[in-house]
């Protein structure tokens, strides 16, 4: 893409700070997106099965 750009000079801290961040969201996304997950599916299951039928919920860990 830079090269459609032949005299646009980037500063190469504002490389470093993207390449930064992006490894950050890339590690840590998948962290986030199974914990949330688990913690709604928790929230659903006490919200649909908790009204309907108490004696038969389904233990959480």
């Amino acid at each position: 893409m830079m090269q459609q750009f032949p005299g646009m000079v980037i500063d190469p801290y504002v490389i470093t700070y993207v390449h930064l961040l992006g490894g950050t969201i890339y590690t840590f996304d998948p962290i986030i997106y199974i914990l949330v997950r688990k913690t709604n599916r928790k929230r659903l299951v006490e919200l649909f099965c908790g009204t309907c039928n108490r004696d038969n919920v389904p233990a959480q860990k």
